[in-house]
């Protein structure tokens, strides 16, 4: 059993006139080990029962821009620094006794007033193991995405989007289905593409006013949708 208490604070500088916002926090982190990762075998992953919990400290700064009606731009600065952090180590899992990733985070959002929005976003980072100076696995230093939400008609709405993966250190697996060494994961570009179309209004009225709820032998928690709000109902756990 684990217990910490973590906090954080900030504050924000705001420029009406000049549409710029200023802020900076600072703030720390916990998070405990899973049990699958302390206790968890698989094929391919056997836990760590001495695994420790991962703490945390981080900074950031940033700033946000409303260059005009239709756009509005961002930067953000960070720096987290972690204690025990907890990674994949081919086959099982263990602590990090130091690491830190920093790094910037740059936003733009553009609207087209009726016809939706797309905004933009790229992530640089630098995450290293503080101990022998090297990039912590599965921490890719470049990801950068592309995302509309368009409405080109009434009720209808596409939402593509184009998601950038860089180059990350990543164990080897060997065609046996083991693990041969750390390598490097090449770099790769995602797509996705969704549409929907909204029949009638009395439709979505019609799901935000009826009573959802899940039956006695659903075998998971039982809950009740009413009016946009979502309330927990008691129900018999299934055999």
């Amino acid at each position: 059993r684990y217990a910490a208490t973590t906090w954080r604070g900030g504050a924000i500088l705001d420029l009406e006139e000049a549409g710029l916002r200023l802020r900076a926090g600072i703030g720390t982190g916990f998070r405990a080990p899973t049990i699958d990762q302390r206790f968890g075998i698989s094929a391919f992953v056997t836990g760590n029962p001495d695994l420790r919990p991962e703490r945390s400290r981080g900074y950031d700064i940033g700033a946000d821009l409303r260059v005009s009606e239709a756009l509005d731009l961002s930067a953000t600065w960070f720096d987290i620094r972690s204690e025990d952090l907890i990674a994949f180590q081919g086959g099982t899992y263990a602590n990090v006794a130091r690491a830190r990733a920093r790094g910037v985070e740059l936003e733009a959002v553009l609207r087209l007033g009726r016809f939706g929005s797309v905004s933009a976003g790229w992530t640089i980072t630098r995450a290293l193991d503080e101990t022998t100076g090297e990039r912590l696995l599965r921490r890719p230093e470049h990801m950068w995405s592309v995302s509309a939400l368009l409405t080109p008609i009434e009720r209808l709405t596409i939402a593509p989007a184009l998601v950038f993966t860089g180059r990350s250190r990543d164990f080897v697996v060997t065609d046996s289905g083991g693990f041969g060494g750390v390598g490097t994961i090449r770099s790769g570009l995602l797509f996705h593409l969704s549409a929907s179309y909204r029949l009638t209004e009395e439709a979505l009225e019609e799901f935000l006013t009826v009573e959802w709820t899940v039956t006695p032998d659903a075998n998971r928690v039982g809950y009740r949708y009413r009016g946009g709000e979502l309330s927990f109902v008691e129900r018999e756990q299934p055999a």
